[in-house]
């Protein structure tokens, strides 16, 4: 669909509604059988005039209201880009503009003929000169002030949002193909407006409200997919000329099969905005897109759809990949550190929905970037701390997965891909700074401890095990002196358990303590 087409289909019904308008009034003034004229008490039909300086007026009122919406409109754009489309294809204010047009047209054609001193010309002079004129002058002035509101980038933000969620709202007729391919491109365009403002606008309110509003709107489409006809999901050339569509040719029946145009479209635009943003510091924002992504997640989740749930996954792994290797280039780390944050959050609400074999796909990508931040820690030291965060959160997987009582089975996978984090990181570094660096050792014990107290003998076997291999050829003195080390400061490490103090949670106590010393001691001998 052409921009041209686009327009005129926009500005016709005002300028229609414009016409309407005016020949109700030009009724009104042939059917009313009384002068109306007479109610200002004049003394001969000869003072039955126009106003002399009406056109004046008129002209002046248009360049006015006209004049100054070019003037606001031009200088707001250099900020917010898309506003002149958006007045463009603003109702009310075509509609104001016309009528303005078409009755200082009509003033003058009455100067033409006002000499006829006829009722009905008389009745057209006084709507057009005494309601209309007056009328207009009034409400010129409020326009203007709506204008500048207008102009403010929440509201323009919240009118684009409004197109989009009216767009979805009529998918879910029986549209025509026709109108099918301009409703692909009403939905997709308004999205690639929000997606330009987020990029030139300055302000990181108005961009946390696009990012906000981006995952409304998918979660909005997600909750009324069910009642769209399988037609609408057909790749229309709306779609294909789509910027976020060109490069995906080999895709379209795919996208098709899975009727997920809409979700590649919203999670591509997120993931490019995270890019941009990380680029530019903006780490709150930043986290934000992966907050929008769990949420949407979680949705999708539980309206059981679940490719819309694969391809979330999927763009969560991009993001965090965008993360990596931007902390490569800044040596920043906080935006990994956020994403692993919002994933580990989804993989908890897997574990709630005990959809167990997303848990496991989502901890074998855990397991893979870890271990890939495990390399690059060789060359940047700054990425160990984030070795520590996966295996954190693995940790507190493992501890939901056994109180929520899922399948054994599947808890031995993922155990299997924590305790490979520390073996894959004893690999990679020299003995002396692995006996020294006990985070990872730190957060292994403290889940024997939670093993202990669920009396969970196997897996708790499984760690101490992980842990005495790990050990490599160090005696027991040399072991022991670790473990004192690395205990005392899981005693004061309560970030290991989240926000309570592991005291609160039962399970470090001294008996504990003497019992994993022996325990693992006596698994050491052994072995």
């Amino acid at each position: 669909m052409s921009t041209r087409y686009k327009l005129n289909k926009d500005t016709m019904p005002s300028f229609l509604m414009a016409i309407v308008i005016k020949v109700v009034l030009i009724l009104i003034a042939f059917l009313v059988q009384s002068n109306l004229l007479d109610y200002f008490e004049t003394r001969s039909p000869a003072d039955y005039t126009l106003i002399d300086f009406a056109p004046e007026i008129w002209l002046s009122l248009l360049a006015f209201v006209f004049g100054t919406l070019i003037i606001v409109i031009s200088i707001a754009s250099e900020k917010t880009p898309k506003l002149i489309d958006l007045f463009v294809t603003e109702y009310w204010s075509r509609l104001f503009i016309w009528l303005i047009a078409l009755s200082s047209m009509e003033n003058i054609f009455l100067h033409l003929v006002h000499g006829r001193n006829t009722i009905f010309i008389d009745n057209f002079i006084f709507l057009n000169n005494y309601i209309l004129l007056p009328s207009f002058v009034i409400v010129a002035i409020p326009y203007i002030f709506y204008i500048l509101k207008f102009t403010k980038s929440s509201n323009v933000i919240k009118k684009i949002y409004h197109e989009n969620i009216r767009a979805i709202s009529q998918a879910a007729e029986n549209l025509p193909e026709v109108e099918v391919n301009r409703n692909h491109y009403q939905l997709l365009e308004t999205i690639n407006q929000l997606n330009d403002l987020l990029q030139y606008i300055e302000f990181k309110g108005p961009k946390g409200d696009i990012i906000t509003r981006l995952g409304k709107s998918l979660r909005f489409y997600l909750d009324h997919k069910k009642r769209i006809p399988s037609s609408y999901f057909k790749v229309s050339d709306a779609i294909k000329n789509d910027i976020s569509f060109r490069t995906l040719g080999e895709k379209y029946l795919q996208i098709e099969n899975e009727r997920t145009f809409y979700e590649h479209k919203i999670l591509r635009v997120l993931g490019t905005s995270y890019l941009l943003l990380i680029k530019e510091s903006h780490y709150d924002l930043a986290s934000l897109c992966g907050n929008e992504l769990y949420a949407s997640a979680r949705n999708a989740a539980d309206l059981d759809d679940q490719e819309v749930v694969n391809t979330i996954i999927i763009h969560f792994n991009t993001i965090l990949r965008f993360g990596i290797n931007h902390g490569i280039k800044a040596r920043e780390i906080r935006n990994v550190y956020n994403t692993i944050f919002h994933y580990s959050q989804l993989i908890h609400f897997f574990i709630k929905k005990r959809e167990e074999e997303r848990v496991v796909q989502c901890c074998r990508y855990f397991g893979f970037y870890a271990n890939e931040v495990g390399k690059l820690s060789l060359s940047e030291p700054l990425f160990l701390f984030l070795i520590e965060i996966f295996a954190i959160e693995m940790q507190k997987i493992l501890m939901s997965l056994n109180i929520n009582g899922l399948s054994r089975e599947h808890q031995a996978i993922v155990l299997r891909m924590f305790n490979d984090l520390s073996s894959e990181k004893r690999k990679r570094s020299f003995e002396s700074q692995w006996l020294l660096d006990s985070g990872l050792r730190l957060i292994q014990i403290a889940l024997c401890l939670f093993y202990m107290n669920q009396k969970e003998e196997k897996f708790l076997e499984i760690t101490v095990g992980a842990i005495i291999k790990d050990f490599g050829h160090l005696n027991e003195k040399q072991i022991i002196q670790i473990l004192i080390q690395d205990l005392t400061g899981l005693k004061m490490n309560v970030r290991i358990f989240g926000r309570k103090p592991i005291r609160e949670i039962g399970i470090f106590t001294t008996h504990h303590t003497k019992f994993f010393y022996q325990y693992l001691v006596s698994m050491y001998l052994r072995k």
